[in-house]
């Protein structure tokens, strides 16, 4: 196997410091070299943070760098990506748990299947550490991972890559800098790896990720009412597509975008006032989101009891 060079890009935010060394811990046993690690602390002003580094990591270098503002998590991996010189990366949230093979096994995959990022299945567990499921899916019946020819298609709807279970090439993560405002980071290096590159998937659980209060996304996190719906999902989804319809990829990538743009436009016209045109462009291009867009087309009709239960039951992850 060749051996590349992994670079692990964390970044921190006012962690809990016991789940930070606990991640930390898990880093530094990790069975491959060589390693190195760049952490970018996206509290101006934290530094108790730094001295858990300086405890925790000694089998292999690290550079602990401090924003001068906060940049976001997107913003904190974007700089990390332009400061990373390894072959690969390996980004890394603050509250998980590694497996010890993880980079083995991604560098592994990697290598045999000629991919450009590789990305993992995850266990669950909860603020205590406790396993509350085995794979991802149990959790979130809608994180279902592709492995043929519809990756890119499918990225264009939704993404089934966790940031925090992936491996990178160094020439296409580099490429996709400047992140696009409108995608989390895992979503648009997934993107960018679906067109310029391959993805594989390793269907083992390689982390532990813990699901708590304070998780920066969850499936429609703050959506109560449907005009949040509408709003932050399919408003947000047109924005989305607005900014990639300006990006030049080849003609393939861009017709694609370009149909994604038309029943993005249909769909938040209709929520907004729904009208027989908009009702026909979004029937027409369900194949997109089946469920979605069945969802939506009966949304104006759906008393505001029956929204609220549907929604409720997609967070706990019952449909």
């Amino acid at each position: 196997m060749k051996t590349r060079a992994v670079t692990i890009l964390m970044a921190v935010y006012n962690p809990n410091l016991s789940w930070l060394e606990e991640q930390l811990a898990s880093l530094n046993a990790q069975e491959y070299a060589p390693i190195e690690l760049l952490v970018w602390n996206d509290c101006p002003g934290e530094r108790e943070s730094d001295a858990l580094i300086k405890q925790e990591i000694k089998n292999f270098p690290y550079k602990i760098y401090h924003a001068e503002k906060n940049l976001g998590s997107n913003g904190a991996f974007e700089r990390l990506t332009e400061l990373a010189e390894g072959d690969c990366f390996a980004y890394c949230d603050q509250d998980d748990i590694w497996h010890v093979d993880k980079l083995q096994k991604l560098v592994e995959v990697m290598e045999r299947e000629h991919a450009t990022l590789v990305c993992s299945d995850m266990r669950v567990i909860d603020e205590m550490g406790n396993v509350t499921a085995d794979h991802i899916i149990e959790v979130h019946p809608h994180q279902t991972f592709v492995e043929d020819e519809g990756q890119l298609e499918t990225l264009l709807s939704r993404n089934f890559v966790t940031g925090c279970t992936m491996l990178v090439q160094r020439d296409i993560a580099k490429k996709a800098v400047p992140f696009m405002p409108y995608m989390v980071h895992d979503h648009w290096l997934a993107l960018w790896n679906a067109v310029y590159g391959r993805i594989a998937v390793i269907h083992d659980a390689l982390i532990d990720y813990r699901i708590h209060g304070n998780n920066q996304s969850g499936i429609l996190a703050g959506i109560d009412t449907k005009a949040d719906y509408r709003e932050k999902r399919c408003y947000a989804y047109l924005q989305k597509m607005l900014a990639l319809s300006a990006y030049t990829f080849d003609g393939r990538v861009n017709v694609m975008i370009r149909a994604r743009l038309l029943w993005a436009e249909a769909r938040y016209r209709y929520l907004l006032r729904p009208g027989f045109a908009n009702f026909w462009r979004i029937l027409t291009n369900c194949r997109f989101d089946i469920p979605r867009s069945l969802f939506e087309l009966a949304l104006p009709l759906m008393p505001r009891f029956l929204f609220e239960r549907v929604i409720q039951r997609i967070k706990e992850g019952k449909l």
